[in-house]
């Protein structure tokens, strides 16, 4: 009986965990980690923008007419007018409180609206070539001193200054030019009045001819559609070939010979073109820019004399002189540490003759370019014409 009494004893302190022991404690679950995100997929590359297959040579050349006043003339033009308005904004400002006013910033908008102009005027093709435009806008080469005397003339008078007065001016009194007399030589700190009269009445007209310009090449402008269908005041596809070679050859002559060198040769830096403001080597540089995107911009999806010359007139040989000439051209530009005007006046030193050779050679070679294109220009630059 005992022993009965002691075996349930010790069922019962088993049942309630006799001897003070506790369960263990469960074993830790494992923690479920999340999936990785995949790598995203690397974008594709581009495909490289091409001009694709060659067309009929009527679309060749409404391809490459097309592009150049679209993607080239029109948009300087446009540019040039808005740095024209820009800058009869900054001589108003200037001249409403010449007290506190900056004339630094008259001079920044002037170097600018010049920038602008040298690319618009790069293809000297339509209506600036009509009615003195272009020398009203800037004339060069000033060879008689005429932009100092033509605007002292003006100046001395004493009838208000407008713009139909310097409009009806001889040309030396007008433009970008004229401005640059009054403001990096005359300046505006003395008969200020009167310089501002002028400064401003020149802008007015400036502001009027940009707009001209920018006008007549406007998407739709009768002279733009002309060109780009080679018909109206163009008799066909070879008068338009023909002016643009005849433009670029004679810009290109211009700014290996007139603007760098008559002045080199005979170390007379108001042959320069912009010798008041210092300025002319910053005018080249971007002449040769433009030239160079005329010819070729590194842009397979953009039509440029480069493309036509191997797409329709297989002559890579000429194209690959002109594509080095114009680089060697900007490497020697951008080689010069001096402006123009120290170098030209012999108190810097720098290879002007490594600028003037290759662009005078691109001259010649445009004429190679017409001959494969069976055109004959009428420029010929042995002679200066």
């Amino acid at each position: 009986m005992i022993w009965l009494t002691l075996i349930s004893f010790c069922l019962v302190l088993a049942a309630c965990g006799g001897g003070g022991g506790s369960d263990p404690a469960p074993a830790p679950q494992p923690v479920a980690q999340p999936e990785p995100e995949p790598e995203p997929e690397p974008e594709p590359e581009p495909e490289p923008a091409t001009l694709g297959e060659v067309g009929t040579l009527e679309e060749e050349q409404s391809a490459f007419f097309t592009a150049m006043a679209g993607e080239i003339i029109e948009p300087y033009y446009s540019a040039f007018a808005g740095g024209s308005a820009s800058l009869r904004d900054s001589i108003n400002t200037f001249c409403a409180d010449t007290a506190s006013g900056d004339i630094a910033l008259v001079e920044a908008s002037w170097r600018s609206t010049m920038l602008d102009w040298q690319r618009a005027q790069a293809l000297r093709v339509g209506p600036v070539e009509d009615g003195n435009t272009r020398f009203r806008i800037q004339f060069f080469p000033d060879v008689n001193n005429a932009v100092k005397a033509n605007s002292d003339q003006v100046l001395s008078g004493s009838d208000t200054i407008t713009e139909a007065v310097v409009a009806n001016s001889a040309v030396g009194a007008q433009g970008l030019p004229a401005m640059e007399y009054v403001l990096f030589e005359l300046g505006l700190d003395a008969e200020t009045e009167r310089r501002c009269e002028f400064m401003q009445a020149i802008s007015d007209n400036l502001v009027t001819m940009s707009r001209t310009l920018a006008e007549s090449w406007a998407e739709g402008a009768s002279f733009r559609t002309d060109f780009e269908s080679a018909s109206g005041v163009f008799n066909g596809a070879d008068d338009v070939i023909i002016a643009i070679l005849e433009a670029m050859a004679v810009q290109t002559e211009d700014v290996a010979d007139r603007k760098l060198l008559r002045a080199f040769e005979t170390g007379d830096i108001e042959l320069l073109e912009s010798y008041r403001a210092r300025h002319s080597l910053e005018n080249m540089i971007v002449d040769v820019e433009v030239l160079t995107e005329m010819f070729d911009d590194d842009n397979g999806g953009t039509y440029r004399l480069n493309d036509y010359i191997g797409r329709v007139l297989d002559a890579d040989a000429t194209s690959a002189q002109i594509d080095s000439a114009l680089a060697q051209a900007t490497a020697a530009l951008a080689a010069l540490d001096a402006p123009l005007e120290d170098i030209v006046g012999g108190q810097a030193s720098g290879d002007l003759e490594a600028i003037i050779d290759p662009l005078q050679s691109v001259a010649s070679l445009m004429q190679d370019v017409a001959v494969a294109a069976g055109v004959n220009l009428g420029f010929n630059n042995q002679d200066g014409d």
